[in-house]
Parts: C-alpha cells; sequence; structure tokens
C-alpha cells in the first residue's frame, strides 16, 4: 500500500511539473508593458533605510 500512495504522489508530481511548463510565454509580443518600481523607496515614496 505505501508503495502504491508513492507512486500516486510521484505520477501527480510529474503531471503538474508538464502543465506548469506548458504554461511559459515564448513570445516576446505577447508580454505586457510593465513599469519597474523605483529602486530603494517605498510606495509610499519614502526611501528605505
Amino acid at each position: 500500500m505505501r508503495s502504491c500512495n508513492i507512486l500516486t504522489a510521484t505520477l501527480i508530481s510529474v503531471l503538474s511539473c508538464n502543465t506548469i511548463m506548458a504554461q511559459f510565454n515564448y513570445d516576446e509580443s505577447k508580454v505586457p508593458a510593465y513599469e519597474l518600481p523605483e529602486l530603494l523607496q517605498m510606495k509610499d515614496g519614502t526611501p528605505v533605510k
């Protein structure tokens, strides 16, 4: 029974990894615009100390 549980967990892990890998975007034109945040500055505008 224990080996069956290990086999099931392994199969679920492998299948979920394949699903995650299929979601990558390799086409640069499909990447949405993104503005980088200011470095060393908090959201309220104060500098990080």
